[in-house]
């Protein structure tokens, strides 16, 4: 603190009504008509307070660190969601290609049955109605693409219209961590959590702050100084605060320890949901990879023959135009289910990367 002023003006100078030929004279021999100084102050604390200040400090630091963490993870969960997506739109339009080549050899069989007079003209009709309905299908997924890449790019943080590097196919090989490997790493690396135990610590600093605050102040002060008697010189001047309200402190402390067992609960409440949904997320991993096995090795291997099956009966004269839809169309939502299983799939392993707090998985 920087103090400048007029310590004394008097209201009737020294010496006024003495003659001035003769006499007591004037006391202002230096021409100074009042007092005044020039001060500088540095008050500091007598006790641990400035260390705890610090302390609360950097601990606000670390939250807002670890809340940016936390809006980092919840990008790369977004984004990864965007690209299963993306993949899930684009695995749909080779699956409705397929559906198409499918109905049109549907189409053929019909027209060499009618030819041959072992059918008639409404299964060719009936064929040539399914054969349009999934060309109409492929145009509505291609759309879709194109809306899935532009969220895509979104997510990304890129303008809408740029392209799409071709997507990878998700690996059902990869190893799945165990329960307690899951809760282990979220515990360690899941920035919410890690937010919270900074939060109690800049809690416990606070308390010692307003425990530091109903210790004495000292304070220095140096400065010029001149008086109409004495004339210029310099003075210092050193002093120690007396705390009096201590009811207020204490207020203050018991305030500050409430707001601290606050955050110690709230940090454990975390814990344990942290440790919640590190499980859910590993456990639904587990599910989405044997969904996806299931379809990719037994489902779809037994609807490819029996649409095999019913497509050679049909073009034989043994079977119906209805045993051959009821076969393809079965197929055809199997084809869906597994794409859907893949995507499903990718999107719990990136949801329990999110949840473990990390990216080594």
């Amino acid at each position: 603190m920087i103090m400048a002023g007029i310590d004394h003006y008097p209201y009737r100078m020294p010496g006024a009504g003495v003659s001035a030929n003769g006499g007591m004279g004037s006391a202002m021999d230096d021409g100074s008509r009042y007092d005044w100084s020039v001060q500088v102050e540095q008050a500091f604390p007598m006790s641990r307070l400035r260390h705890h200040r610090r302390r609360a400090a950097e601990a606000g630091v670390d939250v807002d660190r670890f809340a940016l963490d936390e809006t980092r993870a919840q990008v790369g969960l977004e984004v990864a969601q965007a690209f299963f997506m993306l993949y899930e739109a684009e695995a749909m339009v080779v699956v409705r290609d397929n559906q198409v080549m499918t109905a049109s050899r549907l189409v053929e069989i019909a027209e060499r049955r009618l030819a041959s007079a072992l059918g008639d003209q409404s299964e060719l009709m009936r064929a040539e109605a399914e054969h349009a309905r999934q060309l109409a299908e492929r145009d509505v997924a291609q759309a879709r693409v194109n809306g899935a890449k532009a969220m895509f790019n979104a997510a990304l943080g890129r303008p809408v219209h740029l392209p799409v590097p071709p997507l990878v196919t998700p690996d059902l090989e990869v190893a799945i961590p165990t329960a307690q490997q899951a809760v282990q790493r979220a515990v360690g690396s899941r920035p919410e959590l890690s937010r919270m135990q900074a939060e109690v610590r800049r809690a416990g600093a606070e308390v010692d702050v307003m425990r530091s605050m109903g210790a004495p102040m000292g304070f220095v002060r140096v400065g010029e100084a001149r008086t109409m008697a004495e004339g210029r010189g310099w003075m210092a001047m050193v002093g120690v605060s007396v705390p009096l309200a201590r009811g207020r402190v204490r207020a203050g402390v018991s305030e500050a320890v409430a707001m601290q067992a606050m955050a110690e609960a709230e940090t454990d409440a975390m814990r344990r949901m942290v440790e919640a949904e590190a499980i859910v997320a590993r456990e639904a991993v587990a599910a989405a990879r044997g969904r996806a096995l299931a379809y990719r090795d037994e489902v779809m291997p037994r609807s490819r023959r029996a649409v095999e099956s019913a497509m050679q009966a049909y073009a034989a004269g043994s079977g119906s135009l209805v045993d051959v839809l009821e076969a393809t169309q079965a197929q055809w939502r199997t084809e869906e289910a597994q794409v859907m299983a893949l995507s499903a799939w990718g999107q719990a392993w990136a949801e329990l990367r999110r949840a473990v707090g990390g990216e080594g998985l």
